[in-house]
C-alpha cells in the first residue's frame, strides 16, 4: 500500500514538473495575448511588493494626489498627473457648487502655488519641478517636463476662464516662457535650429537627451489649443517651432515594424504605440499636413508580438518580467484546473458505466 502511494505521488510530481516546463516554454507565445490583460495586475503586484497599497494614490492634507512609484518605494507629487486629473474634473463640472468644480479649483490652485520662478537672460519664466529621481533617463531632482508645462498652462487658462482670477493668467504666461529657454538653462526645449524646437518631456541636467515623442506632441497640441483660446502669439510661435521639429524627426521614430518611444531606441509599449497613432492623426486634423496622416495610417498596420518587442529587441524591465512570470503562473494554474476537470469527468463516466 505504501509503495502504491509513493508511486502515485511520484507520478503527480512528474506531471507537475512537466507542466511547469511546458508553461515556461509556451510563455513567450502566450504572453503575446496576456500582456494587456496582466498589465494592471502586474503594476499592482509591484506596488504591494515594494511597500505600496492597492489604492492608486495617496493624498496629502489638502487632498492633492501623490503617486506611488515602486522603484522609489514612496509617493511623490507628479505635476503632470495633477494637471490631467484637474482637467478630468473640469470636464465633469455641471455648476460651481458641485464637487468636481471644488476639486478642479483645488488642483489648479496647487499648480499655481507650486510654480517655481526663475530668470535667464532677462526673461522670467516658471516651471513645475519634479522632486524625485527617475532612473530610466537618470533624472536627478529637480527636473522639468515640457509635457507637464503644456498641461499646466491649459489648467491655468481654464481656471482663469472659470474664476476670472488674473493670478492664473499670470501663471500661464510665465509657464509659457519656459518654452523660450533651453533645457541647459533651466527650460524645456532643445533649439536644434532657428525654427525647430524640440519640446522635451524629461528636461534636466542629465546627459541623456530622451526626446520622447508623445510628450513633445502633447505639448505642441496644448500650446496650439492655448493659442486658439487666447490668441497668444508666443504660444503660436512655440507651437510652430515645435511642430517643425516633430515633422523633421518623425521618421526617426519609425522602426519599419513599430514605433520608438524616444530618441535613444526604446521600443514603444503597445499603449504608447497606439498613442503615437492617435497623436499623429490629431496633428493631421490640426494642420492638414498629409505627412502626419500617412504616418498614422502606416503605424496602424504595424504589429510586433509582445515577447519579441520587449525581450528580444530591447532589454526587458522589471514590469516585463512580472508580466512574464504572471503569464507562466496563470497558464500553469489553468492547465492544472483543466486537467483536474478532465479527471473528474473521466471518473464520473467510469463510475456511471460500472453502475
Amino acid at each position: 500500500m505504501a509503495i502504491l502511494i509513493i508511486n502515485k505521488r511520484s507520478k503527480i510530481i512528474k506531471v507537475q514538473i512537466i507542466l511547469i516546463f511546458l508553461s515556461i516554454l509556451l510563455s513567450p507565445l502566450i504572453s503575446n495575448y496576456t500582456s494587456q490583460i496582466l498589465n494592471k495586475p502586474s503594476i499592482k503586484l509591484m506596488k504591494l511588493v515594494s511597500g505600496g497599497s492597492l489604492s492608486k494614490n495617496k493624498y496629502d492634507d489638502f487632498d492633492i494626489p501623490k503617486n506611488f512609484y515602486p522603484r522609489l518605494g514612496k509617493s511623490v507629487y507628479n505635476p503632470l498627473y495633477i494637471a490631467k486629473r484637474s482637467l478630468s474634473y473640469f470636464k465633469k463640472i455641471e455648476n460651481k457648487n458641485d464637487e468636481n468644480y471644488i476639486k478642479f479649483l483645488n488642483y489648479a490652485n496647487w499648480l499655481k502655488d507650486n510654480l517655481k520662478k526663475y530668470q535667464f537672460n532677462g526673461k522670467v519664466f516658471s516651471v513645475w519641478e519634479y522632486e524625485n529621481y527617475f532612473h530610466y533617463y537618470d533624472m536627478h531632482p529637480p527636473w522639468r517636463s515640457g509635457m507637464a508645462q503644456g498641461a499646466g498652462i491649459t489648467v491655468m487658462q481654464t481656471a482663469f476662464e472659470m474664476t476670472g482670477d488674473p493670478a492664473f493668467l499670470d501663471s500661464a504666461k510665465y509657464a509659457l516662457n519656459a518654452f523660450f529657454v533651453e533645457v541647459k538653462n533651466g527650460g524645456v526645449i532643445y533649439a536644434d535650429k532657428k525654427n525647430e524646437w524640440w519640446l522635451e518631456e524629461y528636461a534636466g541636467n542629465n546627459e541623456i537627451k530622451s526626446r520622447v515623442l508623445n510628450g513633445a506632441i502633447y505639448a505642441v497640441i496644448d500650446l496650439y489649443n492655448h493659442w486658439q483660446k487666447t490668441g497668444n502669439e508666443n504660444a503660436y510661435f512655440v507651437f510652430k517651432n515645435g511642430l517643425n521639429s516633430i515633422k523633421t524627426n518623425l521618421h526617426k521614430y519609425d522602426t519599419g515594424r513599430w514605433t520608438y518611444y524616444d530618441a535613444i531606441g526604446t521600443i514603444a509599449t503597445h499603449h504608447y504605440h497606439n498613442d503615437h497613432i492617435k497623436l499623429a492623426m490629431q496633428l493631421y486634423e490640426i494642420t492638414g499636413d498629409e505627412l502626419f496622416y500617412q504616418y498614422s495610417k502606416k503605424w496602424e498596420n504595424y504589429n510586433i508580438p509582445y515577447f519579441e518587442r520587449e525581450f528580444m529587441l530591447q532589454k526587458p524591465d522589471y514590469h516585463d518580467w512580472v508580466i512574464l512570470c504572471l503569464t507562466i503562473l496563470s497558464f500553469y494554474v489553468f492547465i492544472n484546473i483543466a486537467l483536474t476537470g478532465l479527471y473528474a469527468i473521466r471518473y464520473i463516466l467510469i463510475k456511471n458505466k460500472n453502475i
